[in-house]
């Protein structure tokens, strides 16, 4: 037995819905960029915060990823490896 289709949900809109929609200038407006001001606020205080520590684990996961990435891109140049 087949499984059964979902029904359409009743306010959804189908493409000319949404078209007409768009005609009509409902439609969302793009974002807007901060004021500078602002931003210049919000770095600082980024900055300011600074970074948790790694764990150990963390460290050796990355160091393990970037060596294979790294014996990878080697092999790809056709470069020999270096130990």
């Amino acid at each position: 037995m087949m499984a059964k289709k979902a029904k359409r949900k009743a306010g959804a809109l189908t493409s000319a819905g949404r078209r007409a929609k768009a005609a009509k200038g409902k439609v969302k407006a793009k974002a807007k960029p901060k004021p500078e001001k602002q931003r210049a606020k919000a770095d600082a205080k980024a900055a300011h915060g600074g970074l948790p520590q790694w764990t150990h684990a963390e460290i050796e996961e990355a160091f393990r990823r970037f060596q294979a990435c790294l014996f990878a891109y080697q092999q790809a140049q056709h470069r020999p490896i270096q130990p």
